[in-house]
């Protein structure tokens, strides 16, 4: 696998289109009625992406549909259970390969699958390319070996290990075992957020300093600071396999998001569900929408309605007949 570099230039042109203003509601009257006993409860994930996916689906089915919305915060794990349970009636942005031992259990058959939200994402370990002027080889993990770099990486709390910067320890994530597996002087250490960590490497990133942390595409930062993911050993099933036994020593794999659903939804709002099975987009959709929020400095459900103003013709197509 090649290291994949992404700067401003390629990622800049995907969000100069974007508006920052709130953008006009999704419009019309709803198309559909719903008994007002009905909520769908929506899982709430903690991140930007995920926030969006959850606000276009809430104005939609609130403004179009008639359907009463909570959006109730979940972590990426319990949200399975909560979900085959009934408590939360869908997540719109599940990343498999954050579970493996879900995918394959029968857990994995007490949710349904909802079809494919639509965008790509690959999680990997990532460096600002400055770092690679002075240790070019950190295109790669072997570069991660050299006693010079794992200096440069060292903070407090690390001692004489290099630091590898994670984000929320409640996400899914290998790193540590990674690093271990793979014979890496490092440590994880965890920022405790997604903000915790932008806002590390945008300290980073003004002073030059050296940064090796963990973070996803799409996102909105590697449209704003020269970032380059480090090239891990392929990944392979049978490496991913290992995730029970704490043997994984290869990349993490390319994700096609998913949306879960509880069994039971088609049966207590078969409006709704026809609708979360539909609802698909682009990554060019998700990256537009946070770049509308990180770099002009739109809310959240005002990203979402600028989007919806400018892609009636996506979304119309979602809405039951």
């Amino acid at each position: 696998m090649k290291s994949i570099r992404l700067t401003v230039g390629i990622l800049g042109v995907i969000v100069a289109g974007c508006s920052s203003s709130g953008g006009a509601p999704a419009g019309g009257s709803p198309t559909g009625t719903t008994s007002q006993a009905v909520t769908i409860n929506i899982a709430e994930n903690d991140w930007l992406s995920a926030k969006l996916n959850d606000q276009i689906a809430k104005i939609l089915l609130s403004e179009q549909m008639g359907i009463n919305v909570t959006l109730t915060p979940a972590t990426t794990t319990d949200q399975w259970t909560r979900v085959a349970s009934g408590e939360l009636h869908v997540s719109l942005e599940v990343w498999p390969s954050g579970h493996p031992d879900e995918m394959k259990s029968d857990l994995g058959k007490t949710v349904e699958d909802g079809g494919l939200l639509g965008p790509l994402a690959k999680v990997g370990w990532f460096v600002p390319t400055y770092m690679l002027t002075a240790h070019p080889s950190l295109a790669t993990w072997q570069g991660l070996q050299d006693p010079a770099v794992v200096q440069s990486l060292q903070a407090p709390g690390t001692g004489t290990k290099g630091q590898f910067l994670g984000g929320d320890p409640k996400w899914v994530q290998y790193d540590q075992e990674m690093i271990t597996n793979l014979g890496l002087d490092l440590t994880v250490q965890f920022s405790g957020s997604e903000d915790a960590t932008l806002a590390e490497l945008d300290s980073a990133y003004s002073r030059r300093r050296p940064l090796l942390f963990y973070l996803w595409s799409p996102h909105w930062a590697l449209a704003k600071y020269d970032l380059t993911m480090v090239t891990l050993p392929t990944y392979t099933d049978d490496c991913w396999s290992k995730a029970a036994s704490n043997g994984i020593n290869c990349d993490y794999p390319t994700d096609r998001l998913f949306k879960m659903l509880w069994p039971g939804l088609k049966d207590y709002s078969p409006k709704a569900y026809q609708f979360l099975k539909n609802m698909s987009y682009t990554t060019k959709d998700q990256i537009d929408m946070m770049g509308d929020v990180q770099l002009h400095g739109a809310t959240v459900e005002g990203a979402a309605r600028t989007w919806l103003g400018a892609h009636q013709d996506v979304w119309q197509k979602w809405l039951p007949q």
